[in-house]
């Protein structure tokens, strides 16, 4: 234990080295670069337009001058429009202020089709919306443009104070995202052209020809901290219908910057991305805002891959688009960052109603799968080679996840696997898509997780197959048992969920009279709020429901009770634990806090009862597991 904790420090700090050398090599890489850019710009040979006040946040109202370094003249636009030669030239400084902002036209275009169900349909702003000044200017020789376009942005007035939340600013060619035949954010002619399919559309293009090219500014506690070119795409699967759309964002060295360099996500180190997601909530957008969010960082403490998230505010053009969830993405430059694992050493697999190769190989993975129905191996040879090539704590951690959060669309689909090209790697999953999660408290999940004759959508036999034989393996299914109890517990305990969704809401509640203003879903405030009670009302029901199902699926483990004991309980200062007569000599235990945390741990005797003072300062529900050679036993307590 002590060398593998040795061997696992160090590769950390392996790792984290790594990771400066490679940081570091960055930032030579783009100093060098900007270097290159003055000593051109000063030389003569570069063209640029400088603005008197830089980007950012005014109290009140400002007149901006704009000036080059050549005699070119300057023309530019207001109205979120490209610069041509039909836009004013620059003569005078322009006053902007608070009440002079332009119409908001991209907020009036209809983004998804009026035949879309009444719970997410797209109607116009009730109101007047946040709009910020953006001044889109360019150098012309005549008719010639002969530099790019430069983007100015200015929050003028108080209303802009009160805002907590970060803002991702999205300068776009308008008809790049909302013309007819090639707009990537509304209905436009795919819709038209085959309206009986469910809900087609420009944004369900995929590919080189619906990626667009964006140029994005990122205000953290209102300090410009990102500005650069980036490649925009609409994101996710049936999420795409609604009014608000996810959006992936892609830095290529090819438009200038290789990576998102910011510290976007409190709870990881890492400030390099190469990409990153606009994420509309998805299925839950109309409702909460955060629900899949939510799971992830419940989700954060236990032995599985999660996606950061922070909640921001989106401008198109000045424009006022509303609450997104910052996110990253699964993928190759994901498993680099925390794996130190390039494209070329990692197999990563996309379930989405089939195996699809993200990265490298699924024949392993299939190999295995199909491997279950052979009739020439024995159970005990399955599971073998099931548990050499499978990491089973992972897919218990991930397939609890599904089960308490009762969704339906899994587990063919939305399943993202992955491994190492390390001999000692083994298969493991990542948290994925949680849109449909606390909506139907008394889901059945193990029927759905165990049917062997399921459709095509959403769980097929193949996708329950690795499930259904592990649980015929007695030592698999007290394994799962005893996480199940422990993550009931802990990590979906009534408080720790109450404490999270509420910390999730704290962000966004202010914003949320202009999100509804802006979208018109949900209906109201009072809505929104009696959203989050029915998240808490849900975390208050559905752990009976799950245990009851587990007892009606696998009952002669759900019942097998725990043999030691453990008092007073509930405890205040100390512990007292007693061991089942199957112990012998030196036992240790590990005392885990509600959201798997461990607080306290030591070593006690067989054959007594062993007095355990609480080091610890913290009250609530525990879970103390105690270490057999044979087994182990979970037991939990309340500290008051």
């Amino acid at each position: 234990m002590f060398l593998t904790r040795i061997v696992g420090y160090s590769k950390k700090i392996y790792f984290k080295i790594r990771y400066l050398i490679y940081r570091s090599e960055y930032i030579l890489k783009r100093t060098l670069s900007i270097s290159i850019l003055i000593l051109i710009t000063i030389s003569g040979y570069g063209q640029e337009i400088l603005s008197s006040h830089t980007s950012g946040f005014y109290d009140s109202s400002i007149s901006i001058t704009l000036s080059s370094n050549t005699a070119h003249t300057i023309r530019y636009s207001q109205d979120g429009s490209l610069p041509t030669v039909e836009c004013p030239i620059y003569l005078e400084p322009v006053l902007l202020a608070e009440n002079n902002a332009p119409e908001a036209k991209l907020s009036q275009i209809r983004t998804n089709p009026a035949s879309s169900p009444e719970e997410y349909r797209w109607s116009a702003p009730d109101s007047e919306i946040l709009r910020s000044h953006v001044i889109k200017a360019a150098l012309f020789d005549g008719d010639k443009q002969v530099s790019d376009v430069y983007h100015f942005e200015y929050f003028i007035g108080d209303i802009f104070q009160e805002i907590s939340l970060p803002i991702m600013s999205m300068y776009i060619d308008s008809s790049d995202f909302f013309s007819y035949d090639s707009g990537i954010y509304v209905p436009g002619a795919d819709y038209d052209q085959d309206s009986l399919i469910w809900q087609p559309g420009n944004y369900f293009n995929r590919g080189d020809d619906w990626e667009r090219i964006v140029s994005l500014r990122y205000y953290d506690e209102k300090k410009e901290v990102l500005y650069q070119k980036a490649e925009a795409e609409i994101h996710g699967g049936a999420s795409r219908v609604m009014p608000c759309k996810s959006i992936r964002l892609s830095a290529k060295k090819s438009l200038g910057t290789e990576y998102f360099d910011h510290h976007f996500f409190n709870d990881k180190s890492y400030t390099l991305h190469k990409r990153l997601i606009l994420r509309n909530s998805g299925q839950d957008w109309h409702q909460t805002l955060f629900l899949d969010a939510l799971m992830h960082n419940l989700l954060s403490h236990e032995d599985i891959e999660y996606q950061s998230s922070t909640a921001c505010l989106l401008f198109i053009n000045g424009e006022y688009w509303g609450i997104h969830n910052l996110r990253e993405r699964y993928d190759k430059h994901y498993f680099y960052n925390y794996h130190d694992l390039d494209k070329s050493d990692i197999d990563y697999l996309v379930v989405e109603m089939a195996y699809n190769d993200e990265e490298g190989s699924s024949e392993d993975y299939q190999s295995m799968i199909n491997m279950i129905l052979d009739p020439q191996l024995s159970d005990n040879e399955k599971y073998e080679k099931i548990n050499v090539a499978v990491d089973l704590d992972n897919f218990i951690v991930h397939h609890i996840s599904k089960v308490y959060g009762g969704g339906t669309d899994w587990a063919g689909n939305n399943t993202r696997i992955w491994r190492s090209h390390d001999s000692n790697s083994k298969w493991r999953w990542v948290a994925n898509d949680y849109d449909d999660a606390f909506m139907v408290v008394d889901k059945d999940s193990y029927d759905h997780a165990t049917k062997d004759d399921g459709m095509f959508w959403p769980n097929p036999e193949w996708s329950t197959r690795l499930f259904r034989f592990l649980m015929t393996v007695d030592s698999f299914q007290n394994r799962y048992r005893d996480t199940l109890e422990h993550m009931l517990a802990t990590t979906f305990s009534q408080e720790n969920i109450d404490h999270t969704i509420d910390s999730l809401a704290m962000v966004i509640r202010s914003e949320m009279p202009r999100q509804i203003n802006r979208w018109n879903h949900p209906a109201n405030t009072q809505e929104w709020e009696e959203n989050i009670v029915a998240l808490k009302a849900f975390a208050g029901k559905r752990k009976d429901f799950v245990l009851q199902n587990f007892n009606q699926y696998f009952p002669e483990k759900y019942l097998a009770p725990a043999h030691s004991k453990v008092y007073p309980n509930p405890a205040s200062d100390f512990i007292n634990i007693e061991l089942d007569e199957s112990y012998i000599g030196k036992v240790s235990y590990t005392i885990y806090d509600h959201i798997g945390k461990k607080v306290q741990s030591g070593t006690i005797e067989a054959e007594q009862v062993n007095f355990v003072p609480l080091a610890f300062a913290e009250y609530g529900v525990f879970s103390i597991q105690l270490d057999n050679t044979a087994d182990q036993e979970n037991i939990l307590f309340t500290r008051m």
